[in-house]
């Protein structure tokens, strides 16, 4: 009799709960959603059963960062906030950091939390030794690094994790885990290092000061198991750094230093392919950074397109929804082209307002700009080499991104196969230089195509044109890769791609001159053009390979006038 007693109360128990449950209060300040039951500052769970799902807003309409499992605890940090019929609020689980939703209607979700008390006092055991923690591991720089983390400077949050997109970095009101969270600093985001550094929990904490005055700590970096424990960064310290400087790759960084290698400073971690920067179907121009024309920020591609200043103060993303094989600054510095791969598209500096040139789907690799920043020139190839030797057909048009005006500018013979183009200095002239092969019947499975016979090449051809008049104004039998023009316009430099030396073609004449060298010895192979001084080209090296780390990276300074040679930094140097 007293089971079924206690049966019949255990029914009468649930009824009421359901009751309770159903008929719950409605919150009259946030219409379709219960009365709100969380306290800021407290912890909460979710009810058993369903995960709820955590966005980085407080609405539907924010993106989902994740979820908490159902029985699973969170501390709640702000709101709630009333969004689309729900009350929200910003929680912590884990390394999770978002909003959530109490409940819909006169059901809740969450609800408030109370962990079990631990034990006043723990059962005596015997004393063992305690394995001392392991080091935290520290950041080693792929130079003699300017910009170190001290207090003062500023540092900006970055994420060195290739296989992540985004990253949030929790400030906290003391070192270690178990600090209480203050604000939450996004990628990007400056903040001020006030004190430490300090270890705790296996990590190293800097007190820091976000830009809207929140003083807390913040980790250095985590140490990435999925990538044979890289030691990846979450804080950048700025390049204080004054004067013209140049930016190239070393290793998997992205480095900037003044023009004679000095004051190297680490900007961030590219995802890059190891052997270049700009990556289309035809050209193959190692470390390729664009500086702006105020010399404020450079472009590079990681694969989509990113602006970053010389500072490191800033990584802007200007593309996402599509790739880039190549991209140019206007000379006035307010806009940039680019080339997508399908179609040629202009954006502001920013990012903003992007705009297709091309209304036709095409194959689109190059492109750059003539001195009115309103005029094109751009490449179009009528079928990709999607198999090697496969022959291209290549035509350069120019257009004005106002008016329009379509017209093509070379049309190159049958069996060229393009290797580099330029626009001059001044933007009124356009070089392009390769080699034409003849032509030899293939077949692609049951298709047949034409390939490049490239043991018998019939001649190597560089020309260029005059934009305005859109005459050939020098016909050589030079081919040119890695091309670049004086300073002054007067004459064509190119890097041998494969042999390292350094060629030069007066735009006046048709005789080209292979640089006799003296002084210091550059390397033998993959020399690229990083920038001129005066009559003074800069290169940079770098070892080749899908998979081989290179042997060395340095910077040469060569008179083109005279064919000396000066090494100004190289690793091996500095080791």
């Amino acid at each position: 009799m007293n089971k079924i007693r206690l049966f019949f109360t255990f029914l009468l128990c649930v009824s009421l709960s359901s009751v309770l449950t159903i008929y719950a209060q409605e919150d009259p300040n946030c219409p379709g959603a219960p009365l709100p039951r969380l306290t800021v500052g407290a912890q909460a769970r979710v009810l058993p059963g369903d995960a709820n799902n955590v966005r980085d807003l407080p609405s539907r309409a924010g993106a989902l960062v994740g979820s908490i499992p159902g029985g699973e605890a969170f501390s709640v940090l702000d709101g709630p906030a009333c969004a689309d019929g729900f009350n929200w609020w910003q929680v912590e689980y884990g390394d999770l950091f978002g909003w959530t939703v109490e409940g819909s209607g006169t059901e809740y979700w969450i609800e408030p939390y109370e962990a079990a008390a631990e034990p006043t006092e723990a059962p005596a055991v015997e004393p063992t030794n305690t394995p001392l923690p392991e080091p935290v591991p520290d950041f080693e720089p792929p130079v003699e690094a300017l910009n170190v983390l001290e207090v003062g400077v500023q540092a900006r949050v970055i994420n060195d994790d290739p296989d992540s997109d985004t990253i949030t970095l929790t400030v906290r009101a003391e070192p270690g885990r178990s600090g209480a969270p203050l604000a939450q600093a996004q990628e990007g985001d400056l903040l001020t290092l006030i004190g430490g550094p300090q270890e705790a929990a296996g990590l190293r904490w800097w007190q820091v000061e976000t830009a809207g005055g929140t003083e807390g700590w913040v980790i250095e970096g985590l140490v990435n198991t999925e990538r044979d424990n890289a030691y990846e960064r979450t804080l950048l310290p700025l390049c204080l750094a004054d004067g013209e400087r140049i930016a190239y790759r070393v290793g998997d960084y992205i480095v900037t230093s003044a023009l004679d290698g000095s004051d190297a400073c680490v900007l961030d971690y590219t995802n890059a392919l190891a052997w270049m920067t700009f990556s289309d179907r035809t050209f193959r121009f190692d470390n390729i950074f664009l500086p702006s024309p105020n010399g404020e920020y450079f472009l590079y591609s990681d694969p989509g397109l990113y602006r970053m200043k010389y500072d490191g103060s800033e990584r802007l993303a200007l593309t996402r929804d599509f790739s880039i094989d190549w991209a140019a600054w206007s000379p006035d510095g307010q806009r940039i082209a680019v080339a997508t791969g399908s179609s040629i598209v202009t954006l502001r500096a920013d990012g903003t307002g992007a705009a297709a040139v091309t209304r036709d789907p095409g194959n689109y690799s190059w492109v750059g700009w003539q001195s009115d920043s309103e005029t094109l020139v751009f490449l179009e190839q009528d079928r990709w080499g999607d198999q090697i030797g496969t022959a291209i057909e290549f035509s350069f048009h120019r257009i004005n991104i106002r008016e329009g005006g379509l017209r093509e500018i070379f049309d190159a013979p049958e069996g060229f196969d393009l290797f580099s183009a330029s626009i001059s200095p001044d933007g009124t002239r356009f070089a392009v230089s390769g080699v034409q092969y003849g032509l030899i019947d293939g077949m692609r499975g049951n298709e047949p195509i034409q390939l490049y016979d490239i043991e018998h090449p019939v001649r190597s051809i560089t020309q260029v044109i005059d934009l305005e008049t859109e005459s050939v104004i020098l016909d050589s039998d030079v081919r040119f890769y890695g091309l670049s023009w004086l300073p002054d316009g007067s004459a064509l430099v190119s890097t041998d791609f494969y042999e390292g030396a350094l060629d030069v073609l007066p735009v006046n004449g048709d005789a080209s001159s292979e640089l006799e060298f003296s002084g210091d010895v550059l390397p033998s192979e993959y020399l690229a053009i990083l920038g001129w001084e005066s009559d003074t080209v800069l290169l940079t090296y770098r070892g080749f390979g899908f998979q081989v780390e290179p042997s060395d990276y340095g910077i040469w300074a060569v008179d083109v006038t005279t064919g000396n040679i000066e090494r100004r930094w190289s690793i091996t140097q500095a080791e």
